[in-house]
């Protein structure tokens, strides 16, 4: 097989996937059920885990300033990026209809 075509394979399997998945809906697929927000959560653990594994020490110990640098930012940025943008940012109309319609959903005025 040509790089082309499996490449190409990978783009139609990815897109016929997210359209099966749309159809089909979170009720079938029961995407909240506690099972599966268990297995979702171990494999983003697992994930994590492997992309620090591909970690070479020998050049971690050289430019640890700079990789302590990018984690910090990593963690901080949302951290304390998303309180602001939702408290500067999210008021306005659309939070208060937001919150009618949920409180009419719920049985509420």
């Amino acid at each position: 097989m040509t790089e082309t075509w499996v490449l190409s394979e990978i783009v139609v399997d990815t897109i016929v996937q997210l359209i099966i998945g749309a159809a089909l809906g979170t009720a079938l697929l029961q995407t909240d059920a506690s099972w599966i927000r268990f297995l979702s959560g171990t494999g983003a653990i697992m994930l994590s885990f492997l992309a620090g594994a591909e970690l070479d020490p020998a050049v971690f110990k050289t430019r640890w300033k700079e990789a302590s640098a990018v984690d910090l930012v990593g963690f901080f940025a949302p951290f304390l990026g998303c309180p602001v943008i939702a408290y500067y940012g999210l008021h306005g109309p659309h939070v208060k209809l937001i919150a009618v319609r949920e409180g009419m959903e719920n049985g509420g005025a």
